[in-house]
């Protein structure tokens, strides 16, 4: 089966993720009230002028152990102290407290009657106690809500809180998230007011390239809307059509949140026609079509501003079949399940991705009635590093490797844009492989917002391939080399227009050796 491959336009929940210096941090309206004072127990009224002081007993902390406030008082025991003296050493603990971002919690002295020995100080550790949120939104009652409660444990952490509020920020559902503390009834009580604005819920791109195959036709129409909260659970129902000269193909997606957690459920179907338009095959009357249907879980353990860790689990069922004048020449199915994790990192110069993927199938040919099972593990490693404001340097690494021969729809190809630009589409394939690109993107020209309207960017690209079991004779150079420049023109907010020109660098034993190719697409967001 002849396999088109034809990338969708970005989601806007698929797009990449976000710099660091492209979130906004603090002040994020999130004012902390001044702790109210709090009258002396009655019993320090009565107390002497000095007091020997052995040791401070502290009380009530649930965030730090006893040794690491003790190592804080201890330069206050084994001496007389005045009640300010001991006051100033339960202000130190306070700081410890302030020191660690818990802004509303801080110690006082007990009450008790003051005698020489042990001191007792208590701590009162901030409860975040009610949330109010504002703003039109027709998403779940609870959902801004349960997400913010995540960093609302006793104590109150400002940086917890704060970087839910951010990553509320980075939710495509809004376009908009401030929040203001204010005093609550009790002394170490505070109150939320969170202010949402919801982003638009429809959205569309429209985008037009020469990436095709020049088996199906280069030049490639393809376009993806959608609706987010579509059911008022916070889900998105998206529809994508992709279009050659010899292409047909659909792609509809339904994700939905399941916890706060931003775990998530994705089912996609994808089905497609072809024909096969290229005039030294066209004689021949190749058409052709197949069936994708995916169901994937994704669960992040650790979710901050800062930094990210899912799981993910998920199966892929694919089907297809291949004519040749109107007669079956093969007809193939797989059923593949996904087991992978996806690890993000953000930092002042930039940010860390990585995604890795077990895949363990089976593979049926009902022509010949034959039945393959295969396992790869495919991998990605994205490094993207900011040198200046104006120059950013990018690193891709993509690789997958098998233990065993794959079916040829399981290989790893090279060539055409997406892996290996200079060359023919998939003019190569093997069992594992690996790609690597290098870009360095320069800023020209930016907008009054400070976005970048004119953009250059060198790159090369290196790509190899294997086989499971090596051939005797080898067929092919292992290592194939491309350079060139992409230019990137914003002539409008939504509107992007894209050239990349890419030399090959390398032999191939292709009977028309590579030329230098020109890519160029044009996407414009509604």
């Amino acid at each position: 089966m002849i396999r088109p491959h034809h990338p969708l336009p970005a989601h806007p929940q698929h797009a990449s993720p976000p710099l660091l210096s492209n979130i906004a941090f603090s002040p994020l309206g999130l004012n902390y009230p001044s702790p109210p004072a709090i009258a002396a127990p009655e019993k320090l009224s009565e107390t002497p002028k000095t007091v020997q002081v052995d040791r401070f007993q502290i009380l009530g902390s649930t965030v730090f152990d006893q040794w690491e406030l003790a190592n804080i008082t201890q330069p206050y025991e084994g001496r007389r102290l005045t009640l300010e003296e001991m006051q100033t050493a339960a202000d130190a603990v306070t700081r410890y407290y302030l020191d660690h971002g818990y802004l509303t919690s801080r110690a006082i002295l007990a009450d008790q009657t003051l005698q020489s020995g042990t001191i007792k100080l208590q701590i009162l550790e901030g409860k975040l106690a009610d949330i109010t949120i504002q703003g039109d939104t027709k998403l779940p009652k609870n959902y801004v809500r349960q997400r913010l409660l995540r960093a609302g444990r006793q104590p109150l952490n400002q940086e917890a809180l704060e970087s839910q509020l951010q990553l509320l920020r980075t939710d495509p559902l809004f376009d908009a998230v401030e929040g203001v503390l204010r005093d609550g009834t009790a002394p170490t009580e505070t109150n939320l007011d969170v202010k949402v604005q919801p982003a638009r819920p429809q959205f569309a791109t429209l985008s037009l390239d020469n990436h095709g195959s020049p088996t199906v036709g280069r030049i490639t129409l393809s376009a993806l809307t959608g609706i987010q909260n579509a059911t008022n659970h916070a889900d998105t129902l998206s529809l994508g059509l992709v279009r050659s000269a010899g292409t047909q193909l659909y792609n509809l997606t339904y994700q939905r949140p399941l916890n706060p957690n931003q775990g998530t459920l994705t089912f996609r179907i994808a089905p497609v026609t072809y024909r096969v338009t290229q005039s030294d095959l066209q004689t021949l009357n190749i058409t052709g079509t197949g069936n994708l249907y995916n169901l994937t879980l994704r669960q992040p353990l650790t979710r901050q501003i800062t930094q990210e860790f899912a799981l993910t689990a998920g199966i892929t069922q694919r089907s297809g079949k291949t004519l040749i004048a109107d007669t079956l020449i093969d007809e193939n199915g797989t059923t593949t399940l996904h087991l992978g994790q996806d690890w993000l990192k953000r930092d002042k110069k930039g940010l860390w991705t990585a995604k890795t993927q077990l895949n363990l199938g089976k593979a049926k040919n009902t022509t010949d009635n034959t039945t393959d099972t295969f396992l790869t593990w495919t991998g990605q490693i994205q490094r993207i590093h900011k040198l200046s404001k104006k120059q950013t340097l990018t690193a891709e690494l993509n690789w997958q490797w098998a233990p065993n021969a794959l079916p040829p729809a399981q290989q790893f190809t090279l060539g055409g844009f997406q892996s290996l630009r200079g060359y023919p589409s998939s003019f190569l394939s093997g069992d594992g492989g690996l790609t690597l690109t290098l870009t360095n993107q320069i800023t020209l020209q930016k907008t009054r917002k400070g976005d970048p309207r004119l953009q250059i960017a060198p790159f090369l690209d290196f790509g190899t391939l294997w086989q499971a079991i090596p051939p005797t004779v080898p067929t092919q150079n292992p290592l194939f080399l491309s350079s060139g420049l992409t230019l990137t023109w914003n002539p409008r907010q939504n509107w992007t227009l894209s050239a990349d020109l890419a030399l090959p660098l390398s032999k191939t034993n292709l009977e028309t050796p590579p030329t230098p190719t020109l890519y160029l697409n044009s996407n414009y967001r509604f």
